[in-house]
Parts: structure tokens; sequence; C-alpha cells
């Protein structure tokens, strides 16, 4: 069984992978106005999908930029277009694969990233056919900006 992380865990995750610090809030739903069209599925070794993870635009460029010390105007440049370009996506596929080890699975288990996915593909809504847990973050990372990242996993 997956558990998601608490905001503490998931801040500690963004501040070593991106050296920055970052304050995490763990919202209470899901919100309804905020799109995450980058994302990731997760499996633990059969290929079958247990756990998924989704940022906002501004997550994904903004964590994209601070792993290889790009400057947060050319995120900001990136989000003000609507999308990454092909270095910040390289750079966010990196960070989704660091985000495998933000899930609080048993020690048996090692989730690691399946396959990312990017506009214009869409990331599901949920993961099909499986009882879900399902937390939602607002990170802010010190000299970039907010976003947001949504975790699932199978129950």
């Amino acid at each position: 069984m997956i558990k998601m992380p608490s905001a503490f865990q998931v801040s500690e995750c963004v501040r070593r992978l991106t050296r920055r610090e970052s304050e995490v809030t763990l919202l209470a739903k899901p919100s309804a106005t905020v799109k995450l069209p980058y994302g990731g599925t997760f499996h633990g070794g059969d290929r079958a999908v247990v756990a998924m993870c989704a940022g906002d635009l501004a997550f994904a460029a903004f964590t994209g930029a601070a792993l290889s010390l790009i400057p947060a105007e050319s995120a900001q440049e990136r989000i003000a277009t609507g999308a990454l370009d092909e270095m910040l996506e390289e750079n966010f596929a990196e960070v989704l694969n660091v985000l495998a080890r933000i899930y609080v699975v048993p020690e048996s288990a090692r989730m690691t990233l399946l396959e990312t996915v990017f506009p214009p593909r869409v990331v599901p809504a949920t993961l099909e056919g499986v009882a879900v847990l399902r937390a939602d973050y607002r990170i802010d990372i010190d000299g970039y900006g907010t976003g947001h990242l949504a975790l699932w996993g199978r129950a």
C-alpha cells in the first residue's frame, strides 16, 4: 500500500533536488482551476502503474529550471508561452524520476518512473480500476515561484 507524503517530505525532496528552500502546503482538496499537464506514471517492477504525479506548467518550469541552475526568468518566459521547451522537458523528466522516491512504500518495494506524459498527451484524471489516494500540494520554490503538484497512488 502506498502512503502519500507529508508536506515536509515533499518540501525536503524539492529542496534537495533544486538546492533551494521550498515552502509546501498540503491542500485540503484539489483545485478545480489548476491544470496539471506535465506528469508521469510509476511502477513497482512489474510495469503495472501503481502511482502517478502531475504538475502544472509553473511547477514543471520552475523545478526543471532550478535543477540545472537556469535563471527563473527563463522559466517565467516558458510559462508565458504556455509550454516547456525541450531542455526544460528533459529536466522535468529527471524531476519526475526523483519524485518516484517521494512515495512512502513498504521497504521491499521500489518505485521507478515508467513514462512521462507531456503535452499534447493528456495526464489521466486518476488511476483506472483501483481505489486511489490523492494528495495535492502548493509548492513555492525560493527565487523561482509557486506551482502545484498532485500525487496519486493505489490505496
